[in-house]
């Protein structure tokens, strides 16, 4: 008789970890990452699974009606961007600890185990894992990205990626509650913006192991054309207005990060061979940076041989 009370008392508690997995037309890769979410293996405490779907127009929702009552499923009626997703599945969460996984990416089997052992040993807001890169359209391994620390605030200012992305964190819910979320009016870089308001409330802590799988889009046809301008002057003003003047730092990497996606895209176009648009991207480049082109990195690869070829070809062309 007390074995089955227990039983049911234990089914009644609340799950110690919640995944949120957010999806948007992800029907290709989604089902990796809820097997992943659902196969961890002796994870403290039980957890739950809970994908949001942000208005996905292909049939990710008939993937997720698969899996019945093995997770919770949230479909929201328009698209409102990763933020706004994530956030509401947290609102709709039940654990002490909550782990991120876009629809793209996928767990290790002892994700869950790990961060959540890290969590329990000490008094850290957010613990964060090495992870390896693959490639989103052949799977192709392409980097493990490890860390040797758990980063200092300051550090984080002059750093771009001192830890990794969603997919790779697991955060106290009482601090990610107390800060707000991630910032909805971002699309863009809003892991980072919410790392440095989680580091301001206390320590992370660095799991030195490989736990998370992502996948790195690395081809321009299935890059978005440009980081949108509207969303890096978000990205500023928002920057500024939580960190003031210490955010000048990563302001200007995020900066150059679009001027090099530019000129990928001007490369690309010129390949296609789409001349005009080629010559309006690399205008775009240089009004917005207009040193970027003349800086070691960009320079070097713009003087290589096929890269000299491309840029004679549309000097003919025009």
């Amino acid at each position: 008789m007390w074995p089955w009370r227990i039983s049911i008392i234990i089914k009644l508690m609340d799950p110690v970890t919640s995944v949120i997995i957010s999806s948007h037309n992800g029907a290709r890769t989604i089902r990796q990452a809820i097997d992943s979410a659902l196969e961890q293996k002796d994870v403290p405490g039980d957890f739950e699974v809970i994908v949001v779907d942000d208005a996905s127009t292909d049939h990710t929702a008939e993937i997720l009606r698969s899996y019945g009552r093995t997770l919770t499923s949230i479909v929201q009626p328009t698209n409102c961007g990763v933020s706004a997703t994530l956030n509401h599945g947290v609102r709709e969460s039940r654990g002490k600890y909550v782990a991120f996984l876009h629809d793209d990416d996928y767990f290790r089997p002892d994700k869950l185990r790990e961060a959540v052992f890290a969590l329990n040993q000490v008094d850290a807001v957010l613990a964060f894992s090495d992870y390896i890169i693959i490639d989103s359209e052949t799977d192709a391994s392409i980097e493990v990205v490890k860390f040797d620390h758990a980063p200092e605030l300051e550090e984080m200012f002059v750093k771009w990626e001192c830890i990794g992305p969603p997919s790779s964190v697991t955060v106290r819910k009482e601090f990610f509650n107390a800060c707000g979320g991630f910032d909805e009016r971002l699309r863009w870089c809003e892991d980072i913006n919410l790392w440095l308001r989680l580091r301001a409330q206390g320590s992370f802590v660095h799991v030195p192991r490989e736990l998370t799988v992502y996948r790195k889009r690395s081809s321009i046809r299935v890059i978005d054309k440009r980081y949108p301008l509207e969303q890096l002057l978000m990205f500023e003003r928002i920057m500024r207005e939580h960190f003031g003047r210490r955010a000048e730092g990563l302001i200007a990497h995020a900066r150059d990060q679009r001027a090099a996606m530019l000129l990928g895209v001007a490369l690309h176009e010129i390949d296609q061979g789409r001349p005009a648009d080629a010559i309006r991207t690399l205008y775009e480049l240089i009004c917005y940076r207009p040193s970027y082109p003349l800086r070691s990195v960009p320079l070097r690869r713009l003087v290589q041989r096929h890269n000299l070829s491309r840029l004679a070809r549309i000097l003919r062309i025009s």
